[in-house]
């Protein structure tokens, strides 16, 4: 028998903290019941709102099943209670997936789970014990976002349904989760200051030593969580030297890996999701484009459209964009260009009272030269688009924020950031953003 050389070695502390990060992982959901009543019925969409059904009833969906189909819609809904252990407690509903669902509960459209977030605060929609529960979900046919490795278990043009639950969340737990998923993020990266990093590590060691994982409660936590703001957050010797402005935005594809007739559910999540957070959240604030998808939404969803408007009078909902959709800016004729703030500015004033004052293409592949003059005869003061920046392979765009000056003579206010416009704020992404704008003071 041939000699098999052993290697062994300890594992380096890093590697350590990211183990009992996954660890810490596993105790966010302090307490889950499990809800055994889902029926679903599957379907292809052929229009805006309207939908072929691959079955006349309903089927009972069990955990370990096989749903969804390529492209396809399901309609899923559930009646149970609500556990009296969970009395006082705010409540969420819970499902892993890789689709885009939008989640009714007790008639009231609660939020949104996708890839990236697998649970909603029903609470506030909860009157008694009882709840029923609707859900419209799409999975697209492309394999799914892949970003959040969360999620990648579950993702492909079929998945196994990993059940639904009733579910109570370890606040403790979940805010030290998010602490370390920031600082774990500074500590791999490249871009911040090694003293930085070798602290962060040296500290967040010291840190998951307070918590006994083979007999764990919440006081290990609190500890663990008090180590790391006096001897992180709190430490004065690696202040950042700037600013950064963030604005809270989800660029939506009217069509993309998916037809223009999925983008109204892809909107309506993306906007419940938003309200949801301004919900909880009184000083979120977040800015949405093109008048087409306000537009589905007072259409098909009238009811979520009057708490929009709320949100907008308020101010933490803002339009921007001045145009119907965000169009290409290359082939189009000046008039269609033209009809795109025609059209848009229109929507925004009859219904929203306000002349949106932002041009906003972060996606397309160029612009014209004839745009300034079409902006401000249109209300427009402001343009912003990154493409240029993020997806030139030979020259870097030479400029970040400048006046653009049109064909014409006329003037507008110019933002070509040279960061892209789809990122998830991680400290290195700001980093990165920042040490790549031009001309910061």
């Amino acid at each position: 028998m041939a000699h098999i050389k052993v290697v062994r070695r300890s594992m380096r502390p890093e590697e350590y903290t990211d183990l009992r990060f996954g660890w810490l992982k596993r105790y966010i959901y302090e307490d889950k019941t499990e809800i055994t009543s889902f029926l679903i019925r599957e379907a292809r969409q052929t229009a805006e709102m309207q939908f072929e059904f691959y079955d006349d009833e309903p089927r009972t969906l069990y955990r370990g099943d096989m749903y969804f189909t390529p492209d396809g819609t399901a309609f899923i809904e559930a009646d149970a209670e609500i556990p009296e252990k969970y009395n006082g407690r705010e409540i969420r509903f819970q499902l892993k997936t890789a689709a885009e669902m939008i989640v009714k509960i007790n008639g009231k459209y609660a939020g949104g789970i996708d890839p990236n977030r697998d649970s909603l605060i029903i609470s506030p929609f909860l009157d008694g014990k009882k709840v029923h529960i609707e859900i419209t979900a799409y999975n697209r046919s492309k394999p799914d976002d892949e970003r959040n490795p969360e999620s990648l278990s579950v993702r492909g043009c079929r998945q196994i349904f990993e059940g639904g639950y009733f579910a109570v969340v370890n606040e403790d737990v979940q805010s030290m989760v998010y602490d370390c998923e920031l600082l774990l993020n500074i500590a791999k990266s490249d871009a911040f200051n090694e003293d930085y990093r070798s602290l962060i590590n040296r500290e967040l060691d010291k840190a998951f030593n307070f918590i006994d994982f083979d007999n764990f409660n919440t006081d290990d936590v609190k500890k663990a969580s008090e180590h790391i703001e006096k001897n992180i957050f709190a430490n004065k010797s690696y202040k950042g030297n700037g600013k950064v402005a963030l604005v809270a935005h989800s660029h939506l594809d009217i069509a993309y890996y998916w037809r223009r007739i999925h983008a109204v559910q892809k909107n309506l999540r993306t906007v419940l999701i938003q309200l949801r957070l301004m919900d909880k959240y009184p000083d979120f604030k977040y800015t949405h484009t093109q008048a087409y998808t306000y537009e589905t939404v007072e259409k098909y969803y009238p009811e979520v459209f009057s708490e929009l408007k709320e949100k907008i009078k308020a101010g933490q909902f803002e339009p921007v964009g001045a145009m119907y959709i965000e169009p290409d800016c290359n082939i189009p004729s000046a008039e269609s260009l033209i009809r795109q703030c025609l059209y848009g500015q229109k929507f925004y004033r009859e219904k929203f009272g306000i002349t949106v004052d932002t041009c906003w293409l972060p996606d397309v592949f160029g612009n014209s030269w004839i745009l300034p003059q079409i902006l401000k005869k249109s209300g427009v003061k402001y343009f912003i688009s990154n493409k240029m920046s993020t997806w030139n392979d030979t020259n870097r765009f030479p400029h970040n924020n400048f006046i653009w000056k049109g064909i014409d003579g006329t003037e507008i206010y110019a933002c070509v950031p040279p960061t892209h416009f789809i990122t998830w704020n991680m400290p290195d992404q700001i980093q990165e953003n920042w040490d790549a704008f031009l001309g910061r003071v």
